[in-house]
């Protein structure tokens, strides 16, 4: 049987105080995220049979000339997946505005590597967001 000595009672004060600020900045570095969160304006492409797709018009940034980074979001009809693959894929794109071109930088927030440039090779919903961002009045 164990009983906690005088010391032992004061160390676990001790890292008990120092754990409540780590605690605190915790609460609320979750609540600055949720606020930076709100930030987003979705801006929706015409929908398609494959689904919906929304580009975010607050995280659109000009990396080069001709070259665009934009936060996007893609939404499978249910008829054409399952439930599951149904929730909603975030993407943050580059996007090449003189070559109509695009690459995915980073899927639901995990980088890619070594990202290849892609046409959207028939994809109607990434040819609008292409369109759209490219002509985006907050570029010019």
């Amino acid at each position: 049987m164990s009983i906690l000595s005088n010391k032992d009672c004061k160390i676990i004060g001790i890292v008990s105080l120092l754990m409540f600020p780590v605690l605190i900045a915790g609460i609320l570095f979750s609540y600055t995220s949720y606020a930076f969160a709100s930030n987003i304006n979705w801006k929706e492409v015409p929908s398609n049979e494959s689904g919906s797709q929304w580009w975010d018009t607050n995280s659109l940034k000009v990396i080069n000339q001709g070259n665009l980074s934009v936060r996007s979001k893609f939404i499978p009809t249910l008829t054409n997946t399952s439930i599951e693959a149904s929730s909603p894929n975030i993407y943050v794109m580059s996007i090449d505005c003189n070559r109509k071109l695009f690459r995915d930088l980073e899927v639901n927030g995990i980088s890619k590597v070594n990202p290849k440039w892609e046409s959207a090779n028939g994809d109607a919903l990434i040819n609008e967001v292409i369109n759209d961002v490219c002509n985006s009045e907050a570029i010019s």
